[in-house]
C-alpha cells in the first residue's frame, strides 16, 4: 500500500488539532537493542509489546525482511501488525503536530529517519513522547537506547528520509480518533 500524503495541519495551523499538553510520554514499551539491520523488526517488537503482544525482533525479521541480512521496508509494518489485530498506516509529509497528537492519544509512532545528521543510512525509531518545554521528542531507538531525547530541529533534519514518513500503530477501535488527530 502506498503511503498517504498529508497536507493537513502544521505547526502554524494550531486550530486544526486539539490543544495538547506541553509534554507527554508513553509508558511500558519493552526494549531490546537491535541486532544487525534489525531496527525495523525491533521497532515493531517494541510497539507490539506496548499492546501486550510479546515477540522478538528475530521473530519479526523472519517475516518482515526479504533476506536475513537485508533491510526491512516500511510496507512490512502494516502487514506484520495485522497478525496481532492492530492497524498501521503509512503516511508521508509528516509534521511535528501529527506526532504530538498521536502520542497524546496513546499511539506509538514508527518513523523512518536518517541514522544521524551526516548519515545516508535509513533507520527506524519509535516516537514515544514529546516535551514542548525542552523542544524535543522522546524516542525508543533500537540502536541507541529506549529513552533518547532528540531536539525538534535535529528530529526534523533526520526526518527527511522518504518525505517525513511515519507509521502509527493502533487498535482498530481507535482508528477514528487517529484519523481525527491527523486531520483526515
Amino acid at each position: 500500500m502506498l503511503g498517504a500524503a498529508l497536507l493537513g495541519p502544521d505547526a502554524s495551523d494550531a486550530q486544526a488539532l486539539p490543544v495538547l499538553p506541553p509534554a507527554m510520554r508513553l509508558q511500558t514499551l519493552p526494549f531490546a537493542y537491535q541486532t544487525f539491520n534489525n531496527c525495523g523488526p525491533q521497532a515493531i517488537a517494541s510497539v507490539l509489546g506496548y499492546y501486550g503482544q510479546h515477540v522478538s525482533q528475530q521473530q519479526v525479521a523472519v517475516v518482515a525482511k526479504a533476506t536475513p541480512r537485508g533491510y526491512m521496508t516500511a510496507e512490512a509494518i502494516e502487514r506484520y501488525v495485522a497478525r496481532y489485530g492492530l492497524e498501521a498506516r503509512r503516511f508521508v509529509g509528516g509534521r511535528r503536530a501529527h506526532l504530538r497528537a498521536l502520542v497524546a492519544l496513546g499511539v506509538p509512532v514508527i518513523v523512518l529517519q536518517w541514522l544521524g545528521p551526516a548519515s545516508t543510512i535509513p533507520h527506524f525509531r519509535v516516537v514515544t513522547g514529546f516535551d514542548d518545554t525542552r523542544q524535543a521528542f522522546r524516542v525508543l531507538d533500537p540502536l541507541y537506547g529506549p529513552q533518547i531525547s532528540i531536539p525538534y530541529p535535529l528530529f526534523d533534519q533526520l526526518w527527511t528520509v522518504n518525505h517525513a514518513e511515519f507509521i502509527p500503530v493502533y487498535p482498530p477501535n481507535t482508528a477514528r480518533a487517529v484519523r481525527s488527530a491527523l486531520g483526515i
